[in-house]
């Protein structure tokens, strides 16, 4: 039965790839999207890992499982449940998209030039929420908005690389902006979610100003291409993160990478850190026939309190990451300060089993569709985009652990540099530094273009005209490739 769990699970992994693929291919929903970078999370971090950890019998190490093979396959039908669920709730948006469609939209154009400044006040605004907010826990928000922040200006960095692709200026002031968001992300943090959060901020920029209208090949290929400089950070990153480097400044953390960095080594940790592992021995741990009654949605009640002081409120749930290593009986680690992720599945288990499985992953798809609806309803605006795709490393690493602290940051970073960037965005328009334009594609064509032959029924085309750069396979029509870009058309069946 171990086999079987194995290929089950590899199984799985690849089916959540393809269904990613086919989606976008068929026109269902964008390539780069919230929705995705979960699942991304969710197969590196659950599924992925769980079939690693059972092909090199890593269950007799330290999280030692009294039956890998039944346990194993319990943790591929709870995977496939929580898949299947998040899933069918994000297609069918019953909550989410009304909801989303109440958002305020700061629907303004800004020209190059007015983007780059905006870029520079947003990195400037970044270092202040980082580093110069002193109020005790209001510090601790500050600093979440402050990477929101960053995430969005170094987005507008891959807005501007996108639009003037064959620029040198345009790419030497961009990545000077990207540089410096990177280094007031990661300083003085241990985590690798922020400088994820920073690379897939640019790609947002990137696939939002130019790729997402490129035919699905290139696109593709040049999503691949783009992300090769965040891998090779990451990995080299990992190879050197920990003792003083978890603490340190950009400076230092960047001189120990070029020093020090093993991408090789890095690499190793494609096992998800053994999450899924760890997620699995918590389904034996947990429940009726193991040593620990479940907590009741424990780490919802610590989303909901996340930012409560605990002096003030003292019923606040800790962490489950936090008494993993306790549970485990971990030897020749601090247990005092060490966390160990339970991966979604994992913490659905030590919180009620399978009714909260199902809670769990319905209330993670309605999240990750209202993020996508937003984006949907203005895919060419950029202060609309930008903040949704400012935290993406937190929602990757949600299907990790400790789940309850990531998302909470995703959702409190995100909202608070929405909110932001509006104020930013209503800002330039009443000084005129940028025209209004509507980009809602509610009742609209295919991807919000009433008519794409037309460029004056294009607010947007002034500022998009890439001319003879465009590849040959570009597919005019877009339209006829996406419907409303999540899988049901807003024009009535024939």
């Amino acid at each position: 039965m171990e086999s079987l769990a194995e290929i089950f699970l590899v199984l799985l992994s690849l089916a959540l790839v393809l269904y990613v693929l086919i989606d976008y291919l068929r026109g269902r929903t964008e390539l780069v999207s919230i929705r995705n970078v979960a699942i991304g999370g969710f197969v590196l971090f659950q599924t992925l890992s769980a079939a690693l950890w059972l092909i090199d019998d890593k269950y007799q190490l330290r999280y030692f499982l009294l039956d890998p093979g039944a346990t194993g396959m319990k943790f591929a039908v709870a995977c496939t449940i929580f898949a299947v669920v998040a899933l069918a709730v994000y297609r069918t948006g019953l909550i989410a998209k009304p909801i989303a469609a109440l958002v305020p939209k700061p629907n303004v154009v800004p020209a190059d030039a007015t983007m780059l400044l905006t870029a520079v006040v947003l990195t400037f605004s970044a270092a202040v929420f980082r580093f110069a907010v002193f109020i005790p826990y209001v510090a601790v928000l500050a600093s979440m908005l402050g990477t929101a922040v960053a995430g969005a200006s170094a987005g507008l960095a891959g807005w501007l690389i996108g639009r003037n692709l064959r620029s040198p200026i345009i790419w030497a002031l961009a990545g000077a902006i990207i540089l410096a968001n990177l280094g007031i992300a990661i300083s003085g943090t241990f985590g690798r979610r922020t400088i994820i959060s920073i690379g897939l901020g640019v790609a947002f920029g990137l696939y939002y100003s130019r790729l997402r209208y490129e035919s699905p090949k290139r696109t593709v290929s040049l999503l691949l291409i783009a992300t090769i400089p965040l891998i090779m950070f990451v990995a080299a990153y990992t190879s050197v993160r920990g003792g003083d480097n978890r603490r340190a400044n950009a400076i230092d953390v960047a001189r120990n990478v070029v020093s020090a960095g093993n991408f090789k080594k890095g690499l190793e940790d494609v096992d998800g850190q053994g999450t899924g592992g760890v997620s699995m021995w918590l389904m034996e741990f947990f429940g009726p026939d193991g040593q620990r009654e479940p907590e009741t949605l424990r780490a919802f009640q610590y989303f909901i309190l996340f930012p409560a002081p605990r002096a003030i409120f003292p019923f606040k749930p800790e962490p489950l990451s936090l008494d993993i290593p306790f549970y485990a009986n971990l030897e020749g680690v601090n247990l005092g300060g060490l966390t160990i992720g339970p991966g979604i599945i994992g913490h659905s288990f030590a919180d009620g089993g399978w009714i909260v499985l199902i809670f769990y992953a319905s209330f993670g798809g309605f999240l990750l569709r209202f993020g996508d609806e937003i984006i949907r309803r203005s895919p060419h605006a950029p202060f609309v985009v930008l903040p949704l795709g400012s935290m993406l490393g937190e929602i990757m690493g949600v299907p990790r652990g400790e789940s309850s602290a990531m998302l909470f940051q995703f959702v409190f970073g995100t909202v608070s540099c929405y909110v932001y960037i509006t104020f930013v965005a209503k800002g330039l328009e009443y000084f005129g530094y940028a025209q209004k334009g509507d980009a809602d594609v509610a009742g609209m064509g295919a991807a919000g273009w009433e008519d794409e032959d037309d460029p004056d029924d294009d607010p947007y085309a002034e500022f998009s005209d890439y001319g003879s750069e465009y590849d040959e396979d570009y597919d005019a029509n877009y339209e006829d490739r996406y419907d409303d870009g999540y899988g049901e058309s807003d024009e009535p069946a024939a």
